[in-house]
């Protein structure tokens, strides 16, 4: 382990050199992030998948030129902000100097890499799907600099079945749920910033966006009028694209599919300004994609 470890920061060092000696690190951004964690037996589990620091958190660093907006970036300083994965598309786009689409759901890093004790979010969240005893379970987990509260829900209903709280500076590897004895005070603050992005709601396996096909054959045709590329993606039944039947258009370009009545389809631009949601209604329709709309 340690000599991977070893091996991958010489390669970093490498890159970074490589950067500086070619002119290239000021106007260069490099982040380094990676998988998550994987239990060797811990919480009697195997594998990767739970709500717990050692499976969810990942390490992040990024190198971005000195400058932004004017501000210095605090160069060679760590921070106890929470950040999310869903947090880089959003800081990339802020780092360039180009605008983020509205769809995004994560937030700019760029505060807290000014200034280390600035903070974007309350906290990460995770959330892991278990089944146990023949009932469904979804847990959300909310980390902050402090503590960690995994809420268990039953999957069809919402309703709270079991809940955990860890302190991450006295128990960093959070062997004692302390959601018994803990402040009324710590666990309100801890259940509100996590129901703010997930309420409490049943919920089904099938996503929102999924094709519910019939057996009426149809057909439909997607033409390009914008001055990108954009990819038309099916949707299966199941909410996955199929990535095997993913046209790409470029501008001007028509594509047209033969499916059934219900069937989905997914278009996004290239640049991020385009992200719609078509279905095959009628036995022939047609679609033109254009610029802002």
């Amino acid at each position: 382990y340690y000599a991977c470890v070893s091996y991958v920061d010489a390669q970093i060092g490498r890159l970074m050199s490589a950067l500086k000696e070619e002119g290239l690190a000021d106007n260069t951004i490099v982040v380094l992030w990676s998988d998550h964690g994987y239990k060797l037996g811990e919480y009697r589990g195997w594998g990767k998948m739970t709500n717990y620091e050692m499976d969810t958190r990942v390490p992040m660093i990024i190198s971005a030129p000195g400058k932004t907006g004017g501000e210095m970036m605090s160069a060679g300083k760590k921070t106890e902000s929470p950040v999310q994965l869903l947090d880089l598309f959003p800081t990339l786009c802020d780092l360039a100097g180009i605008e983020s689409p509205d769809f995004l759901d994560g937030k700019s890093l760029v505060p807290v890499l000014k200034d280390p004790a600035a903070s974007v979010h309350k906290g990460a969240i995770s959330q892991y799907y278990r089944k146990l005893d023949g009932e469904e379970y979804m847990g959300y987990a909310i980390r902050t600099s402090t503590h960690r509260f995994v809420e268990w829900r039953d999957f069809s209903t919402g309703e709270v079945t079991a809940t955990e709280l860890y302190h991450s500076k006295s128990d960093p590897g959070e062997r004692t749920n302390i959601a018994e004895t803990a402040s009324r005070e710590v666990l309100d603050n801890l259940t509100e910033a996590l129901l703010e992005t997930h309420p409490r709601q049943g919920l089904v396996m099938k996503p929102a966006i999924h094709s519910d096909r019939t057996d009426e054959p149809g057909k439909i045709s997607f033409s390009n009028q914008t001055s990108g590329r954009v990819s038309v993606i099916p949707i299966s039944n199941k909410g996955s694209r199929k990535k095997s039947k993913i046209k790409r258009l470029k501008p001007g370009k028509k594509t047209t599919f033969t499916a059934r009545i219900g069937a989905v389809y997914v278009l996004e631009s290239h640049d991020g300004t385009i992200h719609e949601v078509h279905s095959i209604d009628e036995p022939e329709q047609a679609v033109v994609i254009t610029d802002g709309e």
